[in-house]
C-alpha cells in the first residue's frame, strides 16, 4: 500500500486554504477535475502495487512485520 507515502489529506487542506483567499488564481473547476483524476490513479496505482507485492510480503513463514496466521484468519472471516 502507498497510501501513506502519499500527502492526500494535506494537499486537500493546502488546496482548500488557497482557494479560499481572495487573491486566488485557482478555479474551482480545474482543481475538482484533477483532484478526481488524482483520486483515480491513486487508487490505480495502490491496487496494482498491492497485487504485485502482496503475495510476496506473505511468502515467509516468519516476518518481522507481518504475520500469517492473521491474514489467513482475515481470508476465512
Amino acid at each position: 500500500m502507498v497510501a501513506p507515502f502519499l500527502p492526500g489529506d494535506s494537499l486537500l487542506l493546502a488546496v482548500g486554504a488557497l482557494s479560499a483567499t481572495d487573491g486566488s488564481s485557482l478555479q474551482l473547476a480545474l482543481i475538482a477535475a484533477l483532484l478526481i483524476v488524482a483520486a483515480i490513479l491513486g487508487d490505480a496505482v495502490n491496487y496494482c502495487f498491492s497485487r504485485y507485492v502482496g503475495p510476496r510480503v506473505f511468502s515467509r513463514e516468519k516476518s518481522l512485520l507481518l504475520n500469517k496466521k492473521h491474514l489467513l484468519r482475515a481470508h476465512r472471516a
